[in-house]
C-alpha cells in the first residue's frame, strides 16, 4: 500500500492511503456557509439544482480569509492557511485534521458595474482525518462593489 504525506508550514499534517476515503463531501445548504459581499464558491461539475431549484448547491464556500465544508454531515470553519509548500497556484484551509486545497482556472468572466464575476474550473483535495480525495468542481468568484 502507498502511503502520500501532507505537509503544512514544514511540519506532518495527516498521512492519507492510496485507498479511497470514507468520509463524505456534502452540499452546504443556504445559510450554513458564507454570508458575504465577497466570496468564491465550488460545487461538483456533475451538480443539478434540487427539485424546484435554479442553482446548484455549493461543497466549498470561501471569502479568502475563511471558508466552509461540509463533511459527513458536519459543518467545518477553516482558516487561510498562507503557506503550505505546495504548487503556488493553489489556495489552502486548514481546520483540526483537515486540509482543503482548491486549485483552479478562470474560464469566463463577466463584467458588470457592480462586480466581475469569474466562473472556475479546477479541483478541490480534502486530507481529512488522515483519508483524502480530490473532486473536480466548478464555480465562481464574486465580489459585490456596487452602492450599498
Amino acid at each position: 500500500m502507498q502511503f502520500r504525506k501532507l505537509w503544512l508550514c514544514g511540519a506532518l499534517l495527516l498521512p492519507s492511503s492510496a485507498t479511497a476515503a470514507t468520509f463524505h463531501i456534502d452540499d452546504i445548504f443556504p445559510g450554513e456557509g458564507v454570508e458575504s459581499d465577497c466570496f468564491t464558491v465550488f460545487h461538483r461539475v456533475n451538480a443539478k439544482p434540487r427539485s424546484g431549484q435554479d442553482e446548484v448547491l455549493n461543497i466549498f464556500e470561501s471569502t479568502g480569509h475563511y471558508a466552509f465544508i461540509k463533511i459527513d454531515g458536519h459543518i467545518h470553519e477553516l482558516s487561510y492557511a498562507p503557506n503550505t509548500g505546495g504548487d503556488s497556484k493553489a489556495t489552502a484551509y486548514t481546520a483540526e485534521n483537515l486540509l482543503v486545497t482548491e486549485n483552479h482556472i478562470v474560464s469566463k468572466v463577466e463584467k458588470a458595474i457592480d462586480g466581475n464575476t469569474y466562473y472556475l474550473k479546477g479541483s478541490l483535495t480534502v486530507a481529512y482525518k488522515g483519508q483524502s480525495q480530490t473532486l473536480k468542481v466548478q464555480g465562481i468568484d464574486y465580489c459585490y462593489n456596487g452602492p450599498d
